[in-house]
């Protein structure tokens, strides 16, 4: 699948051997979303309002949010045992991820 994001505040996935049609859309975000990425079954995404929220990809499903940082978050990094968030206030802030 891909992932899509943009100023809509809505996470779209999409089916590549379908013509990429949406096969969901993933939503909660209340600003722009400015950076994504996908870990796993996980999408990660950081809005204009300082939140990084995680779907799960499959089902759609809003697992969590996290108030990353006090302006837009620009970057996302993910390993296996942490995210990295950066953005607007000028920090960059691990976090311990599952």
């Amino acid at each position: 699948v891909v992932v899509t994001a943009g100023a809509d505040r809505r996470l779209q996935v999409l089916d590549p051997r379908a013509g990429f049609k949406v096969q969901r859309t993933l939503e909660g975000h209340k600003d722009f979303i400015y950076s994504l990425i996908v870990a796993g079954d996980v999408a990660l995404s950081g809005g204009g309002d300082g939140m990084v929220l995680a779907h799960h990809v499959p089902s759609g499903r809003l697992l969590w949010g996290l108030g990353a940082n006090k302006a837009a978050v620009r970057c996302l990094a993910a390993t296996d045992t942490c995210l990295v968030t950066s953005g607007d206030d000028g920090n960059a802030i691990l976090y311990d991820f599952p």
